[in-house]
């Protein structure tokens, strides 16, 4: 079977051609999910999906506030670049 990430994916709202509606309630539905078990203050969504968020952010109905990443398709390895660095920065202080 098919999982909800998985349903909830950008790139399998193109290959089974859904519309923004169709695809979007399988989004929806799993961060409603994710917001259900972990509370999070904020949803930041990246990757391609994020250059459209326009044509499907009114779909969304969780209580936590979603916001698409300014960085685009590129934030995921960005923030992993900032994250190794300042992790680097702190080791290189503790020895």
């Amino acid at each position: 079977g098919t999982d909800a990430e998985q349903l909830a994916a950008g790139a399998t709202k193109n290959e089974n051609h859904e519309s923004w509606s169709q695809w979007a309630k399988h989004l929806d539905r799993y961060l409603c999910e994710l917001e259900r078990l972990l509370w999070p203050d904020l949803i930041i969504l990246g990757g391609g999906i994020s250059e459209s968020y326009e044509d499907f952010a009114d779909r969304l109905h969780c209580r936590t506030a979603i916001v698409a990443a300014t960085l685009g398709n590129d934030a995921g390895i960005i923030g992993a670049a900032i994250w190794a660095a300042d992790a680097s920065r702190s080791h290189d202080q503790q020895g």
